[in-house]
């Protein structure tokens, strides 16, 4: 299900983000990372919403990725979460500024995801809105990674299904 949130208006975004605040390259976090169970880094993905969110200033999604930046969190998204951010509207800034919080790490969504996400579709019912987050969930479950989003609800039905919520 495609969700829109306010968009960010030049009038009100700032850099959040800024270049005190962007993530190191990877492998030079201060800390060591941490692996699940399966050898992944564990990673903290970040939906539609928050990819959006992170760049106003003021908001708690931009707080909460600044805190997880600082406290040497490694971030992603789905590939599907991105095209939805790309789909904007969003200038080139505030791609850029994404693209370096999260490292460059868009998950692609593969043919595994794919039968994941339709697994995890039919497990909670075959809800049709629910297909675009079966697939954002469907990444963040092969990714071993915590899902962020202010869209708890709508992923609530996939956490018994293994999605963990950030």
């Amino acid at each position: 299900m495609s969700r829109r949130t306010p968009s960010p208006s030049d009038s009100t975004r700032t850099a959040p983000l800024a270049a005190s605040t962007l993530p190191r390259p990877i492998g030079t976090s201060t800390r060591s990372r941490t692996t699940a169970p399966t050898g992944l880094v564990v990673m903290i993905l970040l939906d539609t919403n928050y990819l959006i969110r992170a760049l106003i200033a003021g908001t708690d999604e931009a707080a909460r990725v600044s805190a997880w930046i600082d406290s040497g969190e490694d971030l992603c998204t789905a590939s599907v979460s991105w095209y939805e951010f790309l789909c904007g509207p969003v200038d080139d800034e505030g791609i850029d500024l994404m693209r370096a919080s999260t490292a460059d790490r868009i998950l692609p969504f593969t043919a595994a995801a794919a039968q994941e996400s339709a697994r995890l579709f039919n497990a909670v019912g075959r809800r049709r809105q629910l297909r675009v987050d079966a697939m954002i969930a469907a990444t963040a479950i092969m990714a071993g990674a915590r899902l962020a989003t202010e869209n708890a609800d709508d992923f609530s039905a996939f956490v018994p299904e293994g999605l963990r919520l950030a």
